[in-house]
């Protein structure tokens, strides 16, 4: 789990659906989500500070980068880089 003030954004990680999936905190709404590979589960999560992107560590050993864009009621995700880190 992550959380971002700036956006007023809660980052929630399923190992049971491989996803994560990014609530606004201030409505108690889910915005939307991003999917997983089939076997990879969200280890680790974190925001980064002055930007609209979340980085998922996976136990894959997986980075993946997500530009995150806030429209009304929902959230866009746009999947920037993935990182195999064990290559």
């Amino acid at each position: 789990m992550a959380v971002c003030t700036r956006h007023s954004l809660l980052a929630v990680g399923s190992a049971v659906e491989n996803a994560v999936h990014f609530w606004d905190y201030e409505l108690a709404k889910v915005l939307g989500g991003t999917k997983l590979g089939p076997d990879e589960e969200p280890s680790s999560l974190a925001f980064v500070q002055g930007h609209p992107l979340v980085v998922i560590g996976t136990n894959l050993s997986k980075l993946y980068f997500i530009r995150l864009e806030r429209m009304e009621a929902r959230l866009l995700t746009q999947l920037l880089a993935v990182l195999d880190l064990r290559s």
